[in-house]
């Protein structure tokens, strides 16, 4: 069961234009030692809110790939009967872990390469271990925004917020596995009002 929060941009008066300071070259991921290059922001571009999903991430990610291995792990002895050629329990449980972590592997590089990004005009997403890939979508521009939690989000206290956009639906575009949900949640939806009101009238 998916918990779901809908909130559509509205343009409602009362917010006042919020002054800028000048871009830094280099803006630090809080608690992490990732870092977001110049390159990514535009010039005067501010950036509110930058993170990286929970470690969650590194168990969530690959859990699909997790409930196979065990599975296969506890049919092994009738793997071993049934096969074509002649192949030890040990050595089909030793490919079964390698593949596993391999698959493990490639998540942590995952979370490694990605982090979510809002700025004053921008919401982003930055994700690829060897080339980065920016999706990036200005916020005047969000048409909705959903806050989610699957079942296991919810038992580590995490969530998932969508973006709608004019060119797409938003399970193209997610922040996943965001851990103090409500509290980014929130601040995404400030930045997106104050856009809006902000932006010149059509």
């Amino acid at each position: 069961m998916t918990t779901r929060t809908d909130m559509p941009t509205t343009r409602p008066a009362g917010f006042a234009a919020a002054t800028a300071p000048p871009a830094p070259q280099v803006v630090r991921l809080p608690g992490e030692v990732v870092s977001l290059p110049l390159d990514v922001l535009d010039g005067g571009e501010v950036v509110i809110l930058a993170i990286k999903p929970s470690l969650w991430f590194l168990l969530f990610e690959p859990l699909k790939w997790i409930a196979v291995a065990v599975l296969l792990l506890l049919c092994t002895p009738l793997i071993v009967q049934t096969a074509l050629v002649d192949i030890s329990q040990q050595t089909i449980v030793q490919y079964i872990l390698l593949l596993l972590g391999v698959r493990v592997l490639t998540g942590a590089l995952r979370w490694v390469s990605r982090f979510y990004v809002l700025t004053n005009r921008r919401v982003m997403r930055v994700h690829g271990v060897f080339h980065p890939n920016v999706w990036a979508c200005p916020l005047i521009r969000v048409r909705n925004t959903r806050l989610t939690a699957d079942p296991h989000e919810r038992v580590a206290r995490l969530g998932t917020i969508e973006f709608v956009t004019e060119e797409s639906p938003a399970a193209d575009h997610q922040w996943r596995f965001i851990a103090r949900p409500a509290e980014v949640y929130a601040e995404v939806r400030r930045a997106i009002q104050r856009a809006i009101d902000n932006s010149p009238p059509m």
